[in-house]
This record gives structure tokens, sequence and C-alpha cells, in this order.
């Protein structure tokens, strides 16, 4: 579906459905999912929340990191992720001062965007409950 302007100067659309947006990283999607669930049951004010996401190297962490405020979490309320080296690999943890808000305005925007694009079904979903199983 991507359109581009052609060279006579008529405008088009450039995109992508969002069966190949919501695709991209798969397992980044998971994780972002993972991250909000030890918010949610973590509820530690302004402290660490250990999440038990794990990667191999610093660079992993950090892109998951600009992944997941890029792309994942939808809310306002300020949620800091922390890379911390232990034994060679880095362990993801979560920061919030309201867990509670974080988690619900993050869902409220969810829930907005699945009834905007209602009968658009994003593989990713699929994906991230197979994933879990």
């Amino acid at each position: 579906m991507q359109q581009t302007e052609s060279s006579a100067g008529q405008a088009g659309s450039a995109g992508q459905l969002s069966s190949q947006m919501c695709s991209q990283y798969p397992e980044f999607e998971c994780l972002g999912e993972d991250v909000m669930d030890a918010l949610k049951e973590g509820r530690e004010d302004g402290g660490f929340i250990k999440t038990d996401i794990v990667f191999d190297s610093q660079e992993e962490a950090f892109s998951f990191g600009r992944y997941y405020y890029r792309y994942i979490y939808l809310g306002k309320e300020e949620v800091i992720l922390y890379s911390f080296d232990e034994n060679g690999k880095f362990a993801i943890y979560v920061s919030c001062g309201n867990p509670d808000r974080a988690v619900s305005e993050h869902r409220q925007v969810q829930d907005r965007l699945s009834e905007v694009g209602a009968g658009d079904t994003c593989p990713l979903i699929l994906c991230c409950a197979g994933m879990r199983a």
C-alpha cells in the first residue's frame, strides 16, 4: 500500500498496513506487556520493580528501552526503565511514582485505539498469547 508522490506532482499517501507495523518486533511487544505486568503487580511507589526481562548485552537492553518508549507505552505517567548488569547479563527494572495510574492510562489508550481499529485484528496479539502459553 505504499504510494509516494509521483514526478507529475500528484500527492499520494505513504504508510503501512497496521498488520505490517505491529509485527515489526513481536518479541519486544511481548516484553513490553511484561513491563506493564510488573508495574501492575509490583506496586512499589518510586522504587525499582524487577521484571523478568534479561538481555545478553547492554545494547539489546537499550534497544528495548528505546522501543518501549517509542512504540509500546501509551500513558502519560512517567515510567522509567533501568538496565542493571547482573553477572554479565542486563536485567530490566522499572520505576514509576504511580504505577496504578501508569497502567490505567496505558490500558485506556489501548482500548481507545482498539475501538478505532475495530475489525482490524493485529496478529501480534496472537503472537504474544502464543509465546506465553
